[in-house]
């Protein structure tokens, strides 16, 4: 895939204009609308959610299910020599960002601190314990969130390289 996408990086050059391309893209996406009553909580039907933020673009893929954690595409689409790069990276919202890092730091804080606590008890397994429920959270995480989650991005830059006629650049520019 494009650019050092396991990063979040992703760098796609097209030999169509910025404006076909927003065109292009307008064609695969809905405007990204809150709605109740849809299965996916959305306006439409079609396969990519879109956001302009002055002029910078979110998309995502459409999911049925909720899920807060999962990366959006914030890219930009640059001329360049007749052509159009499509620059961006994934990222979280930042509320969720936050969220994960508060969450996880004061679950963490209080992990060493209550281990600290009982090395002076007579129960000696707790620390053990605590420190295997913590490599089993993170394995979870790691083994089975990730690659779950980078699925979707994967399926996302084929419908983006697909409709834009786009193949992947090596330098993307700075934005």
């Amino acid at each position: 895939m494009a650019g050092a996408w396991w990063r979040g990086e992703v760098c796609l050059r097209s030999p169509l204009s910025p404006a076909e391309c927003r065109a292009r893209i307008d064609t695969i996406a809905d405007v990204e609308s809150f709605t109740l009553f849809s299965w996916s909580g959305y306006v439409g039907t079609k396969p990519i959610l879109c956001r302009d933020l002055d002029g910078d673009l979110r998309l995502q893929r459409r999911i049925f299910h909720k899920d807060d954690f999962r990366r959006f595409l914030y890219c930009r689409l640059n001329p360049d020599n007749g052509g159009t790069i499509l620059a961006g990276r994934f990222r979280m919202r930042p509320f969720p960002r936050a969220f994960l890092c508060l969450w996880c730091g004061g679950v963490g804080f209080l992990g060493v601190l209550n281990a600290f606590t009982h090395l002076t008890t007579p129960e000696k397994w707790l620390p053990q314990f605590l420190f295997a429920l913590v490599m089993i959270g993170l394995g979870l995480v790691i083994w089975v969130g990730w690659p779950f989650s980078r699925r979707g991005e994967k399926k996302l830059l084929a419908l983006l390289e697909s409709t834009l006629e786009a193949t992947e650049c090596d330098n993307p520019p700075e934005t």
